[in-house]
């Protein structure tokens, strides 16, 4: 689709085709000037019975609609009340089976309208088993890996940082002329047979015990192993009571099982000081520890505080002084609550609403406790503080300002008594650290490490003492081939865990989702 200019006084829409260069041009359409497009969707291809062109429009909010054919005008549909919390904040869109569905950053849920014709839209020719992302990411839907790619390296990042997109070729003599290409392309490289493509991050250990009867236990038995005291990384298929370990310095994976008949249907929300924070379903909590086999259990967290998007531990959960404490979200509204180990129930204590809020934060965000509070980043790298020394508060502080005027992620962290944040740039051009000055409350450049070395990940971020060898570094949840990757102070490049091998950024990695680092503590 092609839209009108910020400088022409009528708006006219036209669907072009790039490999044919046929265009149709649509109606004109008259649009106030506060109203503004958000995003449009295509139901099926020009020529299909029910082809319509669909407008998100902002300001009001509505739908505003075209159908291609004999019947070509434009058409306004208001969104009704209840769903303008969602609509504000759409995320993305898409047409399936007939429906329009939507899903808004704000609450991670989807909203279908049966307002569109029978069509499901598919993408060809790309690896199977991937969710392809306009902004040059693929999601690898068996190992949940994000691979990072920048396939228009030959363009300023200004010509296409907002306008990317696929284009669906003609589809004849494709397959054909793929398959003569490789043919010869092995035949040239005196190759007998096609290589296979690596397929594999890690190499996977796995003892079956079901013939022993042993098969509700960790698998293998994390005891009987000589395993590296350095965290690991963890993460769990959604719904699953198996979870995945890497060991970054091995190399190698582990799946381990919580027993069958104590906890089912499981995800990790949290990890650090060798313990995870799971959900069971909705409400029921607790704490694991891995490799000790250790549980705690912990009261059912409010019904509607399900959507955790945020945790974070005051000391180790050993210490029955642990305080934690969750960042939930009810569509729009945000809330914090807290518990002891000593308590039987959770204090809950109203945030903020998103409508409302000039704060910006997304998901996934992990907490830094310091100097008696806990913190965290919002996406636009503001700092804000949850107080509860005397009563309860938070605040949204006005300094430290952001350290950098662009970044694509950040993390914070307490090293050693001080409060750590990590900017990164896109595809990891580079990487800052940070670090508090309470006395100026400024963010000052760190340039070394010193004996320590950084665990980064969204759903948990924390130091260590180095490992020999190890000191100056950051870890990242990215692996390349079947290695660990990491940032060096030293070098100021990323390094593949044990080799050699150097990267100039990350953009020849994949990213784990959804995943956390967790300490071998028995």
């Amino acid at each position: 689709m092609v839209g009108p200019s910020s400088r022409m006084r009528k708006h006219r829409y036209s669907l072009w085709n790039p490999m044919t260069d046929v265009s149709i041009h649509l109606p004109p359409l008259s649009l106030k000037p506060h109203q503004k497009i958000l995003n449009c969707i295509l139901s099926s291809p020009p020529g299909s019975r029910d082809s319509m062109l669909i407008l998100f429009e902002t300001k009001t909010p509505s739908f505003i609609f075209c159908r291609i054919g004999d019947d070509e005008k434009w058409k306004k549909q208001q969104i009704d009340d209840y769903f303008r919390k969602f609509y504000i904040d759409v995320m993305d869109s898409v047409i399936c089976n007939g429906r329009l569905i939507l899903i808004a950053t704000c609450c991670r849920e989807l909203v279908a309208f049966d307002i569109m014709p029978d069509h499901l839209a598919l993408i060809g020719e790309v690896e199977g088993n991937h969710v392809y992302y306009e902004s040059r990411y693929s999601f690898n839907m068996e190992d949940k890996t994000t691979s990072v790619s920048s396939p228009y390296s030959n363009l300023r990042e200004s010509l296409y940082q907002d306008t990317a997109f696929y284009i669906m070729p003609d589809p004849d003599n494709r397959v054909s002329n793929y398959v003569d290409r490789h043919i010869k392309d092995n035949l040239n490289d005196g190759s007998k047979e096609i290589k296979p493509e690596i397929g594999e991050i890690v190499n996977d250990t796995v003892n079956d015990q079901e013939e022993d009867g042993a098969g509700d236990q960790f698998s293998p038995p994390i005891q009987s192993l000589e395993v590296s005291l350095s965290p690991w990384l963890t993460f769990w298929e959604n719904g699953d009571s198996t979870g995945n370990f890497f060991d970054p310095i091995r190399s190698e994976k582990y799946f381990m099982n919580i027993p069958k008949n104590q906890f089912e249907y499981v995800e990790l929300y949290y990890s650090g000081e060798g313990w995870c924070v799971m959900l069971q379903e909705e409400q029921s909590i607790f704490l694991w520890n891995p490799f000790a086999q250790k549980t705690i259990p912990l009261p059912n967290i409010p019904h509607d505080r399900s959507i955790v998007s945020g945790c974070g531990f005051s000391t180790s959960p050993d210490s029955s002084d642990c305080v934690i404490a969750l960042l939930s979200d009810l569509v729009t509204e945000c809330y914090i609550d807290f518990i002891s180990l000593k308590d039987e129930e959770w204090r809950s204590f109203y945030l903020f609403d998103r409508q409302e809020s000039e704060l910006e934060m997304d998901f996934d965000r992990n907490m830094a406790f310091y100097n008696g509070d806990f913190y965290f980043l919002g996406t636009a790298g503001k700092l804000v503080a949850v107080r509860m020394k005397e009563e309860f508060c938070w605040e949204s502080l006005d300094k430290p300002e952001c350290p950098t005027d662009s970044f694509h992620q950040n993390y914070l962290l307490n090293c050693d008594g001080k409060l750590l944040s990590i900017f990164v740039a896109s595809f990891g051009k580079w990487v800052r650290i940070f670090s508090l000055d309470d006395s100026e409350m400024a963010w000052v450049e760190v340039e070394n490490l010193g004996n320590h070395t950084l665990y980064v990940s969204h759903l948990s971020s924390f130091s260590t003492c180095a490992t020999p060898g190890m000191e100056n570094r950051v870890y990242f949840p990215h692996y390349h081939g079947q290695s660990a990757v990491y940032y060096s102070l030293d070098s100021r490049k990323f390094h593949c865990q044990g080799s050699e091998h150097v990267l100039k950024d990350l953009s020849v990695t994949r990213e784990q989702l959804l995943c956390g680092w967790v300490e071998p503590k028995f």
